[in-house]
């Protein structure tokens, strides 16, 4: 597998903060899914789209902190 890109890192942080830019990639985010990294949430009230336990433990062990808020 190979490793994420910047912009893929920083759309599981914006995800994660239920921030969901306008303009998305939709290769980053469909390799985001596909890798586990993140899965679809439907009827979600912030986001159609959540981190998974290895998203959260990906941006962790980097140091990153999420707004969950």
């Amino acid at each position: 597998m190979n490793e994420l890109t910047n912009a893929e890192i920083a759309l599981l942080c914006e995800i994660g903060e239920f921030n969901l830019p306008e303009h998305t990639s939709d290769h980053d985010l469909a390799r985001l899914i596909s890798d586990g990294y993140v899965e679809r949430r439907e009827g979600h009230p912030k986001s159609p789209f959540i981190l998974t336990a290895k998203a959260t433990e990906f941006l962790s062990a980097r140091g990153a902190t999420l707004n969950e808020g």
